[in-house]
């Protein structure tokens, strides 16, 4: 009886170990199925002094693993300067991975699902569609540009609390490409946390800890600025 356990101690040990090396195996496998596309969110504001809109552009890779889907994004917020040093800004999260399949839902047909065949579709789709009010990003806008602590949601319905009268949120837009990704802009506007020239690692990195407390713990430094995928 003992030798019975320690032989099947044994050999569930083996089937453990390699049920982790086929696991890393279908991980690293280059058949892996990968499908990435660039999507362009363009937003267009009534102001009295006319429209203005901004544009900006994010990356979604989604990788099969196992039977699951693995989805990983990067990109900026999208600026919208309303004017008097006043901006809007459409941020960057976990909302903007299904975005496409939402705004191109009629073009995927019975293809519009978290599923193969609705990623190989999005993935080779091109065109422009007007964003669902539903699924339109997060919006916020700062009392002061250089201070992150005074930032605000936006409601997309009412611009006119933060701006003033007779602005209002026009149009959201969202363009499918093939384009590669870009990335800098935004640090134009908003660069409180990028360190400055001769600044030692210990100040930058206080700089960055500091934007984020004052960021609130439902934002991060990522929702206006998500480094290109590898």
């Amino acid at each position: 009886m003992h030798s019975y356990r320690k032989r099947s101690g044994i050999h569930r040990s083996v089937l453990v170990s390699l049920t982790i090396i086929a696991a890393l195996l279908t991980a690293c496998s280059p058949l892996s199925n990968i499908w990435e596309w660039s999507q362009i969110l363009t937003v267009k504001v009534h102001t009295p002094n006319g429209v203005q809109m901004g544009s900006a552009m994010t990356v979604i890779r989604v990788q099969e693993r196992a039977g699951a889907y693995a989805v990983s994004y990067s990109g900026e917020a999208t600026a919208i300067h309303v004017g008097n040093e006043r901006y809007l800004f459409a941020l960057v999260d976990d909302s903007i991975r299904d975005l496409a399949l939402h705004t191109f839902k009629e073009d995927l047909g019975n293809r519009y699902s978290i599923s193969k065949e609705g990623f190989e579709t999005i993935s080779g789709l091109r065109g422009i569609r007007e964003v669902p009010k539903e699924y339109y990003p997060r919006l916020v806008t700062f009392e002061n540009m250089r201070d992150p602590k005074t930032i605000q949601y936006v409601d997309p319905s009412n611009l006119t609390e933060h701006f003033g009268a007779g602005v209002t949120l026009s149009e959201v837009t969202l363009q499918l490409s093939g384009a590669p990704c870009k990335e800098g802009e935004i640090v134009n506007l908003l660069g409180w946390w990028l360190p400055i020239p001769g600044e030692g690692a210990a100040t930058s990195e206080k700089k960055v800890i500091e934007a984020q407390k004052k960021l609130g713990p439902a934002l991060s430094i990522s929702n206006f600025d998500s480094p290109c995928l590898d």
